[in-house]
């Protein structure tokens, strides 16, 4: 997509964040690849919904951020109620060791945010280039 096409509304950014944010999730959620997908799941995700989307540098960010936000609201913010619920405490839960976690949680969430506009860059790149380059003669296309 090139840079002075016309802007798109807040709906297509919403739907290429939450299309990164479920391949993400689902990444997540195969046992067999949990403990890889979910180290490259922000990634792949992202270059999904950027390569569907054509997504240039700042519209790559604005999907990370998306797909940052939608892991806080979904995940992080249930959390954090129940870390920092009395119920943490009447179980034994260390106020140090509840603050690690905090700490963990929002690490967790700037990081998919950060990859998945990583990966809705490149993603947003390579489809830019897949349509700019003809096909290979013989290709039948």
């Amino acid at each position: 997509m090139a840079e002075d096409a016309p802007p798109r509304h807040a709906g297509e950014y919403a739907k290429a964040g939450a299309v990164g944010f479920g391949v993400n999730f689902g990444c997540l959620l195969v046992p067999p690849v949990h403990p890889l997908g979910a180290l490259v799941g922000p990634f792949v995700g992202g270059f999904i919904a950027g390569s569907r989307f054509r997504a240039t540098g700042s519209q790559a960010t604005l999907i990370g951020l998306i797909m940052g936000s939608a892991f806080g609201v979904l995940l992080g913010i249930p959390s954090l109620v129940v870390l920092f619920s009395p119920l943490a405490s009447a179980v034994g839960v260390a106020s140090g060791t509840r603050t690690v976690i905090a700490i963990g949680i929002v690490f967790v969430i700037c990081y998919v945010g950060l990859v998945g506009a990583i990966g809705a860059a490149v993603g947003g790149n390579h489809a830019a280039r897949s349509a700019a380059d003809p096909p290979p003669p013989g290709s039948g296309a």
